[in-house]
């Protein structure tokens, strides 16, 4: 599979399935979006601290 700019391409079913996914999701814990922007927070400042390193 050959990764485009914006990632990996999904088809249509896999698209519906990662939706449905995240409103189960998001349904089951409000703290899931907090906790995902966190982690690729911290994952960008592991990446540019490693830049530095």
């Amino acid at each position: 599979m050959n990764e485009t700019k914006d990632g990996y391409p999904m088809n249509d079913i896999c698209q519906k399935k990662f939706a449905s996914f995240c409103r189960a999701w998001m349904n089951r814990d409000k703290h899931f979006i907090e906790q995902l922007r966190l982690r690729g927070l911290a994952r960008l400042n592991q990446k540019s601290y490693q830049m530095v390193a």
